[in-house]
C-alpha cells in the first residue's frame, strides 16, 4: 500500500514489532545468549531490562586487569553478535542458532584478549577461558613515601600545579613559595585563557621564576608534577 510499517521482529515467527529492548534483551534469542553467559559468570538474579543487565556485568567485582577487560567489555561483544545475526536474517535470510551466537561471541573476546595482552589462551570453551583469567594472580605493588622536600639553605622552593580544561582549552596555574624551612614566602594564581596544558605549566613556571628574581639570590629550587616540563629543564638546564 505504500506505508512503512514497524519491522517485524527476526527471532520470532509471530508479527512482534522490533524495538531495542525485543532485539537486544527480550527476544528468544537473546535470552538464550545473556542466560548462557550470566550463569557462567554468577549473574543472578537474572535482570529484567537491557539497562540493569548492562549495568550488572559493568559493576562486577574483578580481581585482575585480564578479568575486568573481559567482563567489562562483554556487553558491547553480546550485542554486536546479536545485532549482526539479526540483519544475516533481514538481509539474507539466514538464520543463526543460539549457540553459534556464544560460540562467535567466545571468538571475539578471546581475540580481543590475546591482541590487548599479547597472551595465548589454551581454552576451547568460554568456561575454560573464564576460569584460566579468574585465577591469574591480583599484581603486586609498591609504594614510596612522598612529601615537600626542602631546599638548600637560603634557598627558595618554588612549586607549581593547574589544569587546562580539554586541550587547548580554558586554564589556569598557580604556584606556592617557601624558604627552606618550609615558611611560606607567597603564592600566586594565574588564568591564561585558552592554552594548551603544557603552555600552561611553561607560563607558569616563567612566572613563578619572575617573583622568584631578587628574592634570596640564588635560583629558586623548582618542583613540578608534569613530567614533559621536567624532562625539558633536564634537558636545557642539565638539572636534576
Amino acid at each position: 500500500m505504500g506505508f512503512q510499517l514497524l519491522s517485524k521482529c527476526f527471532c520470532s515467527a509471530a508479527a512482534r514489532a522490533e524495538t531495542i529492548e525485543h532485539v537486544f534483551f527480550t527476544g528468544r534469542l537473546a535470552l538464550e545468549v545473556w542466560s548462557f553467559f550470566n550463569g557462567i559468570c554468577g549473574i543472578t538474579p537474572q535482570p529484567q531490562n537491557l539497562r540493569a543487565c548492562l549495568l550488572s556485568w559493568w559493576l562486577l567485582a574483578t580481581t585482575s586487569e585480564e578479568q575486568w577487560f573481559v567482563l567489562a567489555g562483554f556487553p558491547s561483544w553480546i550485542c554486536w553478535n546479536i545485532w549482526k545475526v539479526r540483519n544475516k536474517t533481514v538481509f539474507d535470510g539466514v538464520r543463526s542458532q543460539g549457540q553459534e551466537v556464544c560460540n562467535a561471541i567466545f571468538r571475539d573476546i578471546k581475540a580481543a584478549f590475546e591482541i590487548q595482552f599479547q597472551r595465548l589462551m589454551d581454552a576451547r570453551v568460554f568456561p575454560e577461558m573464564y576460569d584460566a583469567i579468574a585465577k591469574i594472580p591480583l599484581p603486586r605493588y609498591g609504594f614510596n613515601i612522598v612529601g615537600w622536600k626542602p631546599s638548600a639553605a637560603g634557598q627558595l622552593t618554588l612549586n607549581t600545579d593547574g589544569c587546562s580544561k580539554r586541550n587547548p582549552g580554558m586554564s589556569g596555574r598557580g604556584g606556592v613559595v617557601r624558604d627552606s624551612n618550609g615558611q611560606l614566602m607567597f603564592a600566586f594564581s594565574v588564568f591564561f585563557g585558552e592554552q594548551t596544558s603544557l603552555r600552561a605549566e611553561v607560563l607558569a613556571l616563567l612566572i613563578g621564576l619572575r617573583l622568584c628574581d631578587g628574592r634570596g639570590g640564588a635560583t629558586p629550587f623548582v618542583q613540578s608534577d608534569s613530567a614533559i616540563l621536567v624532562c625539558i629543564l633536564q634537558q636545557r638546564f642539565h638539572c636534576p
